[in-house]
């Protein structure tokens, strides 16, 4: 037997008393654009660190090779590996991990001082000795459905310094050398441990632990025995491209899923209603609007849409207007289910920076006839700053805007006039201002034209989507709160009787009034103790939150929320505009990582997670589009977890104990019953939930409102009467 040579193990005790992860100053984020992820990142992280836990997609031993230095030292340290990654391995490294199990009791005759070429010359080699040696572990893990495609990396050194790396990069050669790839790095004695570094950490354990519902982790010698590993290309080349190919097959599987959940595949044939719905665009000369019910189709309709205009139309030039970068993408993938290709993208990250030169060579090559049809998916704001302008002169323009309700009326008096071709989409697309929801409609339908309507109630009674429970928690205003929620009440009265109306200082006063409901502290204390008891459970859940600072505070409302779980065993993450990598997040979040996600509005459209089944709602608008929103996230069908039942839980804001204006405390309880009317009248429970309610106003507030006998054109007129 040979052992490790002194002058190895004085190196070991140099690198920990001179060097530490905190000595570096590492970036916040690496793109291989322009760094070195070799040399800047990984190469100095594993020289001074003795653990380190990766989740890669995809893992291949040659990353050990090119790693050569880094690995050298990493051992030195006496540093160990934990690796999950996902079923398929090269048939060279699936050779060398069971040699290794089984021949695990055998020493190696490895010397250590001469592992760099060693690694050079052998990837298999190291591979064979870290397993050996056990200082590599490897788990695998087998999503129920689809494949494990996370990349997270966790480095710790000897004085517990924590470096946490999650972005695109696979273990592999091809990973760290030579794809553009990109990731974010936090470091513990830099960043916010519990919200960047905590979650991610814990959710490697829970897996590490195979405590996750949607993925099994099996030891790598169990998984050899089920027969789950897969053989992949040993040809590194053709390693990345199954990789890719992989991905896209992954994601087409979230796709069958996706914004709409009903059809997003080609293969997938349309429903009755929606083939209607095409039938009357093309009827109508290729104009309409789509007011169908989130998770009846709308995007895959409107697809097959515009499928029918370019079967049709000999020419057309077309641009799809999303509000959101993840919208963006969920179209992208839909288009291309539908066989589209070469689709054009303006704003968020995949926009190329010089895409004015190539959108100016697009419209050229479409003005001389050079190609036929060209599409165009564009963010609201990049195309309004940046695109609206040069619409004008184009022939055969067809415009599609995704949740069109969103659009300001500046932005809609910027839509190009010149647009032939026409469809709007919004399940509801009721604003604020009527005069603003007409001109929406009016800039999409004809003369005397009418929306398409697919309703909530009709997609439930279709089982398109799933029926759900609606439970209302009553909390209070404290009466301080309540003081001021009066004072704005005879504020808004006065401003509305005045001749000609203050429009702005009308809508200054519901704002500020509005503000008070929404961040009303008793939600947040209701919240605590609903999260520490064992009635409510938060997993697979979303909390819609409110925005601001909490109370008198400097903390934001949303941090608050977000440390209430952190008591409990429930791992959480905040989603919301600020939140970098929302698509990870989001990923993370139907693949069960995370138990919770804190929203606020950016959750309210078009995300589509079909496995969601719980919301809790903390902060809502009155508007009629907000519950047809959320309500719309949380009862799409979910075939693979079998979901039968979504359930909302309501707080319902009343006025204090103390209440001494029966106006005001009448006016609160008619707004906020207009919200749970809505939300009631098709839930399960609503029978229940009527009588209950009823009986708690009429007994606290001296108010008769029965939830059964209330229109909702009655509460149309309450809500305009008491706002």
């Amino acid at each position: 037997m040979r052992y490790i040579s002194t002058t190895v193990l004085c190196l070991k005790y140099i690198n920990i008393f001179t060097m530490s992860l905190d000595d570096f100053n590492f970036k916040g984020q690496y793109d291989s654009e322009s760094d070195s992820l070799l040399k800047e990142f990984y190469i100095p992280a594993l020289s001074e660190s003795v653990l380190y836990k990766r989740i890669a997609g995809y893992f291949s031993s040659n990353s050990l090779a090119i790693a050569a230095r880094g690995i050298s030292d990493f051992v030195s340290n006496g540093g160990s590996i934990q690796l999950i990654a996902n079923v398929v391995l090269s048939e060279d490294d699936q050779d060398t991990i069971k040699r290794a199990i089984l021949q695990k009791e055998q020493e190696i005759l490895f010397e250590l001082e001469t592992m760099d070429d060693a690694l050079k010359k052998g990837h298999l080699r190291l591979l064979a000795w870290l397993l050996k040696n056990e200082r590599l572990e490897i788990k695998i893990a087998k999503m129920n459905n689809g494949l494990e495609h996370q990349k997270i990396g966790i480095f710790e050194d000897a004085n517990e310094n924590i470096v946490l790396f999650n972005g695109s990069d696979n273990e592999t050669i091809n990973g760290w050398l030579h794809n553009h790839e990109s990731f974010h790095v936090f470091c513990s004695w830099i960043d916010d441990f519990t919200r960047h570094l905590e979650p991610d950490i814990i959710s490697f354990q829970k897996l590490w632990d195979n405590e996750r519902d949607r993925v099994t982790v099996y030891d790598v010698s169990d998984a050899f025995k089920e027969g789950l590993i897969k053989s992949a290309p040993s040809n590194d080349a053709e390693f990345e491209t199954l990789s890719n190919e992989m991905y896209h097959k992954l994601r087409e599987e979230y796709s069958k899923e996706s914004d709409e959940n009903i059809a997003s595949s080609s293969s997938k044939k349309l429903y009755p209603f929606q083939s209607n719905a095409i039938e009357e665009f093309k009827s109508n000369n290729y104009r309409h609007f789509y007011e169908m019910a989130t998770g009846t189709g709308k995007t895959f309709t409107s697809v097959h849409a515009l499928k029918e205009l370019v079967e049709n139309v000999l020419n057309s030039f077309t641009v799809i207007l999303v509000p959101l970068i993840d919208l963006q993408e969920q179209w992208i993938v839909e288009l291309e289910n539908a066989g589209f290709s070469d689709i054009q993208i303006i704003g968020g990250p995949r926009s190329p920076s010089d895409w004015e030169y190539i959108f100016n060579q697009n419209l050229l090559d479409y003005i001389e006839g050079e190609v036929s049809n060209i599409i165009y998916v564009a963010v609201y704001d990049s195309f309004f700053s940046k695109l609206a302008a040069k619409m004008k002169n184009i022939d055969n323009l067809f415009i599609i805007v995704d949740e069109a309700h969103n659009l300001s009326t500046n932005q809609l008096q910027k839509m190009p006039s010149n647009a032939t071709y026409r469809l709007g989409l919004s399940a509801t697309p009721e604003k604020h201002d009527e005069i603003e929801s007409m001109s929406i409609l009016n800039y999409f339908l004809s003369e005397d034209q009418t929306p398409f309507k697919y309703t909530i109630e009709d997609a439930i009674n279709a089982g398109f989507l799933s029926r759900y429970y609606y439970y209302p928690i009553f909390t209070f205003l404290e009466d301080d709160e309540f003081s001021r929620y009066t004072d704005y009440s005879k504020r808004i009265a006065v401003l509305q009787n005045l001749e000609p109306i203050d429009k702005e200082a009308l809508k200054i006063a519901l704002r500020e009034r509005s503000l008070i409901i929404k961040k009303a502290e008793h939600k947040t204390i209701k919240l605590k103790e609903m999260i520490s008891s064992n009635d409510y459970d938060f997993s697979n859940s979303v909390v819609y939150c409110g925005q601001g600072k909490y109370g008198d505070t400097d903390q934001s409302l949303i941090d608050v929320v977000t440390k209430a779980f952190g008591n409990e065993d429930y791992i959480v993450s905040t989603y919301t505009s600020n939140t970098e990598n929302r698509h990870i997040v989001l990923e993370k979040f139907k693949q069960g990582f995370y138990d919770v996600l804190v929203a606020i509005k950016c959750f309210d459209e078009g995300i589509d997670v079909p496995q969601l089944d719980k919301i809790y709602i903390m902060s809502s608008d009155r508007l009629l589009r907000q519950t047809v929103q959320r309500r719309g996230r949380v009862l799409r069908v979910c075939k693979e977890t079998g979901k039968q039942f979504a359930h909302i839980y309501d707080m319902i804001v009343l006025p204090s104990q103390n209440y001494g204006d029966l106006n005001s405390a009448h006016t609160l309880i008619q707004n906020e019953m207009y919200r749970v009317n809505e939300y009631n009248r098709l839930a399960e429970n609503c029978s229940e939930n009527s009588v209950n309610v009823s009986k708690f106003i009429k007994d606290n507030y001296s108010l008769d409102l029965s939830l059964d006998t209330i229109s909702e054109n009655e509460m149309e007129d309450l809500i305009h009467e008491y706002c």
